[in-house]
């Protein structure tokens, strides 16, 4: 059975969204998204940039300061730690509760954020991160109320499980259905779609509207979700590094990366460790998201 998160209310533990940037535009690409879940929770928008020596703060902090003017009113953090994940860790931290909104692809002296930043963030951390890819956009209207989630074919795991029910919290914080999906061709077919029904039967998903899909055909989900998403409009797509971590570095799962760079929408990413601090951050706050919520405009 999965995770009860009955009674946990998401949005009220999303008291602050922080989005890291590196002076590069292609980072900049996660400021709309983060702007509009800072809306949708009530929540004050953070800006951080790291590793800023001495000889750059002339440029960086006037640049951290012109984005917080034109972001939201934003909050602009920097620090002159070289360790960015440990940066943006420690920002996080201090702004906790929080929600990470960090672009995939962005590329500075900062590091390419999808094959070192983001991939240390999504395998070593905690909680969720929402990852922008390169053409992020969010659909309107009713028949975007819905969470997609990416399992891995063949038979469920702890971590598919533990994937549903953090997806689950979001669909219940947005009043967003709950769509399950996996990839499969040929034989594998049958035993995708049993083991997709199986999840969507849980007992612990009564209370929202769950349905599951196996996409056929070759080359892996990051091919079949961008089409079914063209053709069924969703908010999120939710999935799980199957990484590892090793000689100081994290290593993203080729399948995650290539599903965050051809997906549509915001992809909320859930690390694998079982700690989870929303847990207990949510208990006992009511609230749900009224302004912003996706589809309403």
């Amino acid at each position: 059975m999965l995770h009860t998160t009955q009674g946990l209310h998401l949005v009220a533990a999303c008291r602050n969204v922080l989005v890291p940037l590196d002076g590069s535009r292609e980072a900049e690409a996660a400021l709309g998204i983060g702007q509009w879940l800072a809306r949708c929770f009530g929540a004050e928008l953070h800006l951080v940039i790291a590793d800023v020596r001495s000889i750059d703060r002339y440029w960086y902090v006037p640049y951290l300061k012109t984005v917080a003017g034109e972001a939201l009113p934003a909050i602009p953090h920097w620090t002159d730690d070289r360790d960015v994940v440990g940066a943006i860790r420690a920002t996080a931290r201090d702004l906790d509760p929080c929600v990470v909104c960090i672009a995939t692809h962005g590329r500075s002296r900062t590091a390419a954020v999808l094959g070192s930043t983001f991939a240390h963030l999504a395998i070593t951390g905690d909680d969720p991160l929402v990852a922008i890819g390169p053409r992020p956009s969010l659909p309107v209207g009713p028949d975007a109320r819905r969470t997609v989630v990416c399992l891995e074919p063949g038979p469920s795991t702890t971590l598919s499980e533990r994937l549903v029910d953090r997806a689950a919290m979001w669909a219940r914080a947005f009043g967003h259905s709950l769509t399950l999906v996996t990839a499969a061709h040929g034989d594998d077919k049958a035993v995708a779609e049993e083991e997709v029904e199986r999840l969507a039967r849980d007992p612990g998903l009564d209370d929202l509207a769950v349905d599951g899909l196996v996409l056929e055909g070759p080359g892996g989900p990051h091919v079949a979700l961008p089409r079914h998403l063209a053709d069924h409009p969703a908010t999120f797509l939710a999935t799980a590094p199957h990484g590892r971590t090793g000689a100081g570095r994290a290593l993203l799962g080729s399948e995650t990366a290539r599903i965050i760079r051809h997906s549509p929408i915001p992809v909320l990413v859930v690390p694998p460790p079982p700690t989870h601090r929303w847990s207990t951050a949510l208990a006992g706050r009511p609230g749900t998201p009224a302004a912003g919520r996706p589809g309403g405009g």
